[in-house]
């Protein structure tokens, strides 16, 4: 998903170097939610956005951390879901951050794939390789960091996380591209 200020329909999308036609398409038939109430961090605000439901109800009112216990429920009806009922291709890129559960993953809730950082880590938790080489935290060769450290992972529906590549600052500018 996109931050909503950079889908066309809400003045974002080429503007904002991403077309997104498809909102465009829903802003005609007057389909775009002008009232959305958000929480004050990523987790309950996805899955509030998900869901159409308060993120209290899908036990995902705190943010969803790598080893924690919250991961969005196997019988979450997602945004993803509704629109693949109707006979829409569906896909998510970058940031899921509903937990990495097997039937937490976005491709368990209606995605037909999904490319991004790992689903329960954030942004800034995936640290680039070459933040970590300047500032001296871990002692190893570039390489080998980029081996170590933060992964794209991908997933087609019904399938595993996969890692595709390690996550720099040339990838991230590029997700969804």
């Amino acid at each position: 998903m996109s931050a909503t200020g950079d889908l066309g329909s809400y003045g974002g999308g080429e503007l904002r170097g991403a077309p997104t036609r498809a909102s465009m398409h829903w802003l005609k038939r007057d389909c775009v939610s002008r009232n959305v109430l958000v929480e004050p961090a990523c987790t309950p605000s996805r899955a509030a956005l998900m869901t159409g439901q308060y993120s209290i109800r899908n036990g995902l009112s705190l943010i969803a951390i790598e080893g924690s216990p919250y991961t969005l429920p196997a019988n979450a009806f997602t945004m993803g879901e509704l629109f693949k009922s109707v006979g829409y291709a569906t896909a998510i890129y970058g940031k899921w951050h509903l937990g990495s559960a097997p039937q937490s993953l976005p491709t368990a809730h209606g995605f037909d794939e999904f490319y991004g950082i790992p689903p329960d880590i954030s942004w800034d938790a995936a640290t680039y390789p070459a933040t970590i080489a300047l500032t001296h935290s871990i002692n190893e060769p570039y390489e080998a960091l980029l081996r170590a450290g933060p992964q794209i992972v991908e997933a087609k529906a019904g399938g595993p996380l996969q890692t595709v590549k390690p996550f720099t600052e040339d990838v991230r500018a590029n997700i969804g591209r």
